[in-house]
């Protein structure tokens, strides 16, 4: 009984290896094997084949370009319906595009995210221009046009901020523009080939975002120098001092010191100088700017908190003669 158990037992060993083996001599499909299965629709073969290829890792790998499989997964899941996956493989895309920099690859990434996201039953409507039919985003060679009309939608959307936000006196409405900026940056990329058009709206942006910051901060720093000159303005007095049991007046000469609400106003304006660096940089980052002005924005929020700490903290009674 037990020599028929450990021959069973070969066998299935056998087989199993037969079975490796076998795996083992199926090739690998090559990128461009991979890529004739989706444009010919065989989405589900196409998927099977990435599952190896997309494990492999250092020299194995060479051959193949990531981003590009990536996206034909990405095109395979869609195509299938399975929207949701899609959309999680296209954000890895635009993750590992950003990390190496890669702003054409992150922009074909998220381009295709928002179009997915904005495109009920996988039909994007246009709500801008004369043409208002549904295009349906699995036609491959429709999709251009899809991604034209969304960026035409969406940019007709963002120059109704941008005009409120050039023409106001608050960063709040050029913070909510911002929010548009990155992905339609990335629909104009795909769409148009270049970022002209929103580049200059992030110019726009740009300049009256450092023009406010500059306005909050040289009125901090006028508040604070205010502040500054009187309580440093010498005065005389006389005062009552008690020495060897007796009373007797005596003129003293001293810087005045804080008055009324200055403890207040400083204490302001510390907070107000503590929150600029951070909205700055956050700002900075969502306009897709050059970040050297926003850095300096900081450095002098920083540079006025610290003087509006030493006015606010500095001994104003010690006697100056």
């Amino acid at each position: 009984m037990m020599m028929g158990r450990i021959a069973v037992a070969g066998l299935m060993l056998c087989a199993m290896g037969a079975l490796v083996r076998g795996a083992e001599q199926v090739p690998l499909l090559t990128q461009d094997e991979l890529k004739k299965l989706v444009d010919s629709g065989q989405y589900k073969d196409a998927l099977k084949g990435m599952i190896r290829v997309m494990e492999l890792k250092g020299a194995a790998a060479a051959p193949y370009n990531r981003h590009d499989l990536l996206m034909l997964k990405a095109e395979c899941q869609l195509q299938i319906k399975e929207t949701r996956a899609a959309m999680d493989t296209l954000e890895l895309a635009r993750k590992e595009a950003v990390a190496e920099s890669n702003d054409a690859h992150a922009a074909q990434a998220q381009a295709l995210v928002l179009l997915i996201q904005k495109s009920p039953g996988l039909m994007y409507t246009p709500k801008t221009g004369t043409a208002r039919k549904p295009i349906p985003i699995l036609d491959r060679i429709l999709r251009k046009a899809a991604y034209d009309a969304l960026f035409a939608d969406d940019m007709a959307a963002l120059e109704l901020k941008v005009k409120a936000a050039v023409a106001g006196k608050s960063l709040v409405p050029i913070a909510e523009a911002s929010k548009l900026l990155s992905g339609l940056r990335a629909v104009e990329f795909v769409s148009a080939g270049d970022n002209k058009q929103t580049e200059q709206i992030t110019g726009d942006l740009t300049k009256r975002s450092l023009k406010l910051f500059g306005d909050a901060l040289d009125d901090l720093t006028a508040q604070t120098q205010r502040i500054s000159d009187s309580a440093n303005r010498v005065v005389t007095e006389n005062v009552n001092v008690t020495s060897g049991g007796q009373t007797f007046m005596q003129t003293q000469t001293h810087r005045k010191g804080l008055a009324g609400q200055d403890a207040a106003s400083l204490k302001a304006i510390k907070a107000e100088c503590e929150k600029i660096p951070a909205a700055a940089w956050e700002l900075a980052q969502a306009l897709g700017a050059d970040t050297a002005p926003f850095k300096a924005v900081a450095a002098k929020a920083d540079s006025l908190k610290d003087k509006a700490n030493t006015v606010l903290t500095d001994d104003y009674l010690s006697v100056v003669h």
